[in-house]
């Protein structure tokens, strides 16, 4: 799905040294396009660092999207993490066997550019670059809300993965935590 595939470029970003860090608990939207699969998304995220958890609900399109599946990232009271992808009823859960990162910009981006949005937002776009991935990340700058992205994975000479996405209503904390509740059909996934 379009989610695992921009979570892992943010992932691989955590992996890195940091430029920033985006905040510890958020909720937002994320729009964007895929156009290696010529397909828009359209996800409500909530982001808890603090407690090692993720929710992800993924629809075609922000105007009357069709619904395709939530995902939620979690770890148990043992310490075992797992995603958990509820789809047309039915739920499967993965376990991970890597700890739950925090969403952070590459400290060895290869630019950075500080700007302005809209007379008042400062942003810093942070662009990377290395062997087949380019990424452009934006976010603002004094608390690393992320603003927008551009992912791409490249080989020899076409594109595997391109996609732009745009953040929007992101604010910090989490506004209702029973978002993280799995449905039943989910508790008893294998």
């Amino acid at each position: 799905t379009m989610f695992l595939v921009v979570l892992s470029a943010f992932i691989a970003i955590a992996l890195s040294k940091k430029a920033c860090c985006f905040p510890d608990q958020w909720e937002g939207e994320a729009f964007g396009f895929d156009k290696v699969k010529k397909e828009t998304f359209f996800e409500t995220i909530s982001y808890d660092y603090t407690n090692s958890r993720l929710r992800i609900d993924v629809f075609t399109h922000h105007t009357g999207g069709r619904y395709n599946e939530t995902i939620w990232e979690e770890t148990d009271l043992r310490g075992v993490r797992s995603i958990y992808t509820f789809k047309d009823g039915n739920c499967t859960k993965q376990k991970l066997e890597t700890p739950f990162k925090r969403a952070c910009v590459r400290e060895n981006h290869k630019s950075e550019y500080a700007f302005t949005i809209g007379g008042s937002l400062n942003a810093v776009v942070y662009g990377y670059d290395k062997d087949q991935f380019q990424s452009d990340l934006t976010v603002s700058k004094d608390t690393c809300i992320p603003i927008s992205g551009t992912f791409l994975e490249h080989h020899q000479r076409k594109y595997s993965f391109e996609s732009e996405v745009s953040f929007w209503n992101v604010h910090i904390g989490i506004g209702n935590p029973i978002v993280f509740e799995l449905p039943e059909v989910c508790k008893n996934a294998k």
